[in-house]
């Protein structure tokens, strides 16, 4: 497997694919990383995703890893989603520059992430009509809804939010742009894996459980391109079982 770190303009990212295949059109997964995480601690799944077959670019989103400003943690979360709403564009422009190297295969591209990285591939879906396969693990595709839950929360630890009244309602209306839930059927039947535990206390499991009972009626012709798995016992953390199972996933819709 090779790994190359590389930059495109003020975004770096990692870029991995089996030995010997990096100028080679191959199926491709842009993978994004959660909150105050950073790309390379997703190289499992970019193993399991490139010995399937499949180019991985592991995106660096802004104030993280390398790009990382010395936030506290209370500014990185203000900067939340400005950063999820950068991160939307940023994917739209690395898909375009791999596009232009003519190393992705039309019809074989797919995006996913875990917690942030996830609420992004959500707001991506949104955007793009290009991916053709997505996974989700611990993210939400309610947008305002998980904003408005976020600010409530800071009220009530006696946060003070360092934004105006003006810059809350402005951001809110940005995200209306991406929220998903507004309007599922931009999904379009593309082949859509979400993992979500039921103990989450980051990411409110009950938003993906919406979800996903109003998705089932869309894919009601295509089932087999919906996959909800719902873990009982786990909180915010992936299990090595189910990140094996988002990896044949995209295998599946994007090699097969």
């Amino acid at each position: 497997m090779k790994v190359h770190l590389e930059h495109f303009e003020s975004i770096p990212y990692l870029h991995i694919t089996k030995d010997g295949q990096e100028n080679d059109p191959l199926p491709t997964v842009f993978f994004l990383h959660g909150f105050q995480s950073a790309k390379e601690h997703n190289l499992h799944y970019a193993y399991n995703l490139a010995m399937r077959g499949m180019r991985v670019i592991l995106p660096e989103a802004r104030l993280h890893g390398e790009r990382d400003e010395q936030y506290t943690t209370f500014q990185m979360g203000m900067e939340f989603w400005p950063t999820v709403l950068q991160s939307i564009q940023e994917v739209g422009m690395l898909y375009e520059h791999l596009k232009e190297r003519g190393v992705l295969i039309e019809g074989k591209v797919g995006v996913g992430g875990t917690s942030m990285g996830a609420i992004t591939t959500y707001g991506c879906l949104s955007t793009y009509d290009w991916i053709d396969a997505a996974v989700s693990m611990m993210g939400s595709a309610h947008y305002e809804k998980l904003a408005r839950g976020q600010i409530r929360y800071f009220e009530k630890k006696g946060m003070e939010l360092p934004l105006s009244k003006e810059t809350i309602d402005q951001l809110l209306e940005n995200l209306t742009t991406y929220d998903l839930s507004n309007d599922l059927t931009r999904l379009n039947g593309r082949p859509l894996f979400i993992w979500h535990g039921e103990e989450d206390e980051i990411v409110p499991f009950e938003l993906t459980y919406v979800l996903v009972d109003q998705l089932q009626s869309l894919y009601e012709q295509t089932p087999e391109r919906l996959l909800f798995i719902a873990d009982e016992e786990r909180g915010h953390s992936v299990p090595r079982k189910a990140m094996i199972r988002s990896t044949e996933w995209f295998a599946e819709h994007l090699v097969h």
